[in-house]
């Protein structure tokens, strides 16, 4: 968990970000718009200190820590005071060796020094959250200069190795976008009664059930609504990691990755159910946008596509899913289910 503080000392970050070991001495690591770390780092660099950001990572840090530095939690907001707020009583910090930075005190270990933002080494290649290791490809990053480490007597390095799902970057990161996902929608008075990143799609899809009589209510189209709800996520820093954005209708379990993957070939017509957003930041660690022309614009490559059919916007539609549970009358299945041992089956 890195944690880099404003020079007025007026906003603390706690964030996640991957750091590669260049020596005994310096870390290399990814500080890109428009992540929080980036923001605090500029800060620095706006007083012509761009070179000596005072920095700390911490290794095995409180549980609700980690969770909170995951979270894409509004701008100027100190993780350590969320943290307090969700547990009720705040985490005790110990002060560095060497700045004024103050760290989680039950922390495993502590790497404390500077932060350049002018001197870059090159990072990666690096195995993702999305599953891939594009061989020899690098990128210049920032330079962290470690000038002390505390460590416990026999210190536990937690470590996560991201990847194919599932791993920490996906049950994590993902579900904790979902959550703040879901309270934007009631900020915004969008009719959503959940919201999932399933694990299957590589935290890259972000999957709403929509409450159909709320959105009946609106009085809207398909085209309105998937702009607004665009609008709404992909200009916020909760779908920063966002590429799609999928509207189920209210039958739907989306907790369930098989009845999320039948709405979605069923209910959407390719392109003419989905609302392009070409002007908006990209994820730079999705690889079809690091392995594209993308990378250079760094805009666009999402959508939101909608699974609702049209009809469902201005009134109820009927019909019958054609599976166990919904498609026979409920006597029949308890009958079936009642019985299931006496015909032979476990």
């Amino acid at each position: 968990m890195w944690i880099l503080q404003t020079p007025d000392k007026k906003w603390t970050n706690w964030s996640i970000a991957r750091g590669m070991v260049v020596d005994d001495k310096h870390i290399t690591g990814l500080v890109i718009k428009p992540q929080h770390i980036r923001q605090i780092a500029d800060s620095w660099a706006a007083i012509g200190k761009a070179n000596e950001i005072p920095f700390a990572l911490c290794f095995g840090v409180p549980p609700a820590a980690i969770l909170v530095s995951s979270m894409p939690i509004p701008e100027g907001v100190s993780e350590s005071d969320y943290v307090g707020a969700i547990l009720g009583e705040s985490v005790p910090v110990v002060k560095c060796e060497t700045n004024d930075l103050m760290v989680p005190a039950t922390s495993e270990m502590v790497f404390e020094g500077t932060l350049s933002l002018t001197d870059t080494h090159l990072e990666g290649p690096f195995g993702e959250m999305h599953g891939y290791v594009f061989k020899s490809q690098g990128h210049p990053c920032p330079l962290y200069t470690v000038k002390a480490m505390s460590y416990r007597d026999n210190a536990i390095l937690p470590v996560s190795n991201p990847g194919l799902c599932t791993d920490e970057t996906h049950t994590l990161i993902g579900s904790l976008v979902a959550t703040e996902a879901k309270e934007l929608a009631i900020e915004s008075g969008l009719p959503i009664l959940d919201a999932f990143m399933p694990y299957e799609a590589q935290a890259l899809w972000l999957i709403l059930k929509v409450d159909l009589k709320g959105l009946q209510a609106l009085k809207t189209t398909p085209e309105e609504f998937c702009k607004k709800v665009g609008d709404i996520y992909f200009r916020t820093k909760v779908g920063f990691i966002v590429h799609e954005i999928i509207l189920v209708a209210d039958d739907i379990d989306i907790f369930n990755f098989k009845e999320v993957i039948w709405a979605y070939v069923t209910r959407h017509t390719p392109v003419a159910d989905q609302m392009a957003f070409d002007d908006v930041t990209s994820f730079p660690l999705a690889p079809f946008v690091s392995q594209s022309s993308r990378s250079k614009t760094m805009k666009g490559g999402k959508c939101v596509t909608n699974c609702i059919f049209r009809q469902q916007y201005e009134r109820s539609f009927d019909y019958i899913t054609c599976n166990f549970e919904k498609g026979y009358p409920k006597g029949l299945v308890d009958k079936v289910n009642d019985n299931w041992k006496r015909y032979g089956y476990k």
